[in-house]
């Protein structure tokens, strides 16, 4: 491991637990100057104030164990060049831009200043930005979680060691334009959406919207079909709601025709007008969970039973990123390849992913993807932390994959 721990006690892995040592094999892998990384901190049994605050002596995030630590750069263990032009605080700035632009989403906590204008600070508190707290100039403060640390795992070959085969070219539609869509749930509406959202993304060119009505048979979104009514006001053609599978039995959810019928009932309840909208189509997220590793038959079987209840096209949400080449049957597949997962405007940061030719666009599962997840940090409609999506063709190119009416 080329990161060094100073003055550490032999049993420091096992009082952090497994989640700060994986920080620290974390970092030592995938950052590319691992090697003129120390680690100054991890756990701590007893803070000053009594021990119960902080993430260094291990707390409970969304109900996954967390743990904290302490980076710094130093020239050597002992001394620091900090200040404007001190090489140690460009070091460590460094590693704190890396980790906040790719691994932002995914920190429980991160706190860095430096003496730089040309940024704010690298501050993250619940996988979101935050502003900095003194005394964190001379080290870098970073917490996560064991689930969340999963997800940068699965995250990092695709950044790093993963890039699109020399033989694999990604073809572009000929005289393609761009549609662009929203996904969302109830977790957007917490962290602010509201319907003025909306309509503000409608009048940017959001023209597919989808939201999440269910999660198995026990979870059920509430704000769906409030979203979903402020989408079709503003005019947004091409609507849908979407439905996580589970496992039949994990955790005590019914079998999957059970779920397709509590998804239904549920959206039912909360927009009626879906069984005549014209641009209705339904979303199955398939994806493996921290708490259940939903098998691909789960996710072909769910849009199956859609299509067959309700008449309306099924678009499998299935990353290659979780499920490889497995994914059996013709469904169209809703891929997601977040790259550096940058903020800002949703149509920039497609045009920084490249487009109708990204690498979102290569085939998998024997089949090209009809529409591409590229961010989950994008800004619609002055909504941030957003999903964003793309899809290559016109909007009677739409309509016709969800076998829908013409747009008029």
């Amino acid at each position: 491991m080329p990161i060094t721990l100073w003055n550490f006690p032999p049993d420091w892995v096992a009082k952090t637990g497994p989640v700060g040592a994986k920080i620290v094999e974390f970092v030592s892998k995938w950052y590319p100057e691992a090697d003129g990384v120390f680690v100054s901190s991890a756990y701590r049994a007893h803070e000053d104030d009594g021990g119960t605050w902080s993430h260094h002596n291990g707390q409970i995030y969304r109900n996954s164990k967390t743990a904290a630590v302490d980076f710094v750069t130093y020239s050597r263990p002992g001394t620091a060049q900090l200040g404007l032009h001190g090489r140690d605080s460009a070091k460590m700035r460094d590693l704190a831009k890396w980790l906040y632009e790719h691994f932002g989403d995914l920190t429980v906590e991160m706190f860095h200043t430096t003496p730089f204008n040309t940024d704010n600070g690298f501050n993250i508190r619940y996988q979101e930005p935050t502003h900095g707290i003194p005394g964190h100039d001379n080290h870098i403060h970073f917490a996560t979680s064991e689930a969340l640390l999963g997800k940068m795992e699965s995250r990092a070959p695709q950044l790093f060691r993963e890039p699109v085969p020399h033989n694999v070219v990604v073809e572009p539609v000929v005289g393609a334009s761009t549609l662009f869509g929203w996904d969302t749930s109830d977790y957007d509406h917490d962290r602010g959406m509201r319907p003025s959202h909306v309509r503000a993304a409608a009048e940017e060119g959001i023209r597919f919207f989808t939201h999440k009505v269910t999660d198995g048979t026990k979870t059920i979104h509430n704000r769906a079909g409030g979203k979903l009514k402020a989408a079709r006001d503003a005019g947004i053609p091409f609507l849908g709601a979407y439905a996580v599978p589970r496992t039949p039995g994990n955790n005590g959810h019914g079998g999957i025709i059970h779920q397709v019928e509590f998804a239904i009932a549920e959206t039912t309840r909360q927009f009626p007008d879906w069984q005549d909208f014209p641009g209705w189509f339904w979303q199955v997220d398939l994806e493996h969970w921290d708490w259940d590793t939903v098998q691909p038959w789960c996710g072909v079987e769910m849009c199956k039973q859609l299509r067959e209840l309700t008449g309306k096209t099924a678009l499998l949400y299935a990353p290659h990123w979780s499920y490889g080449d497995s994914i059996a049957g013709a469904d169209p597949l809703w891929a997601s390849d977040y790259g550096p997962n940058r903020i800002g405007n949703f149509k920039d940061l497609y045009d920084a992913r490249d487009g109708n030719t990204g690498r979102g666009w290569r085939k998998y599962s024997d089949r090209t993807p009809v529409i591409w997840q590229f961010g989950s940090r994008g800004i619609v409609g002055g909504q941030k932390t957003c999903d964003i999506n793309a899809f290559r063709g016109t909007e009677d190119d739409f309509a016709r994959m969800i076998n829908a009416p013409a747009v008029v």
